[in-house]
């Protein structure tokens, strides 16, 4: 067990609920300050794409909203803690309702991974893909309890970019900075942002 990391074998794997999705691949941001969006062309093309930003960078946990994701104010920090449950699991399957046959509003339905609109097997976190957005200030503290959930498979979350200079521990590189995170098991990661910006974390495979 890696220092400052918290490892617990669960009895029983509790799967990603179906209010949220997740894969091994998601976006994090850290602000300084509000963002503003511009109402984009009626054209259906770019409303797909957006509905697609949508469904998958929302500002929820499980389904709920996220107090994390709010307008930055100087000097003001938040806890913001997260659970993703990474599992294998079936892009375009019973979840997304019609919508390989065209029916467009079931692409976006809850649990539905529509990938490319080929049925096909994926990794997921919290049965989305890219995984759960994840949106803070400069200053937050970030809590991550990663649950693995895939037989016969280890694996760990890297935070691309993140600089981790007082967390070395918390980077993620499998076999560098910790030990892989075996199925079954829940890691938590805990750090502070303290630099703005968007980064990305994926993941590292190990046995």
């Amino acid at each position: 067990m890696s220092k400052g990391g918290e490892r617990r074998r669960q009895s029983s794997p509790a799967y990603g609920s179906a209010d949220s999705g997740t894969t091994l691949m998601g976006v994090m941001g850290a602000r300084r300050s509000r963002h503003s969006a511009r109402a984009p062309a009626a054209l259906w093309l770019l409303a797909a794409v957006l509905l697609l930003l949508v469904a998958h960078a929302a500002p929820q946990k499980y389904g709920k909203p996220d107090p994390c994701y709010r307008e930055c104010v100087s000097g003001e920090t938040m806890v913001c803690k997260y659970d993703f449950h990474e599992e294998i699991y079936n892009a375009l399957n019973a979840a997304c309702g019609r919508c390989a046959d065209g029916e467009f509003g079931d692409c976006f339905l809850e649990a539905c991974v529509q990938v490319d609109g080929v049925e096909r097997t994926v990794y997921s976190i919290n049965r989305m893909l890219p995984g759960p957005a994840i949106h803070v200030c400069v200053g937050d503290t970030v809590i991550v309890d990663l649950h693995v959930l895939l037989p016969g498979h280890a694996d760990t979350l890297h935070w691309h970019g993140l600089h981790q200079r007082d967390t070395p521990y918390m980077d993620g590189v499998s076999m560098v900075t910790q030990c892989p995170v075996l199925s079954g098991d829940i890691f938590r990661y805990q750090f502070v942002v303290d630099a703005p910006g968007t980064y990305f974390y994926h993941p590292h495979n190990g046995k």
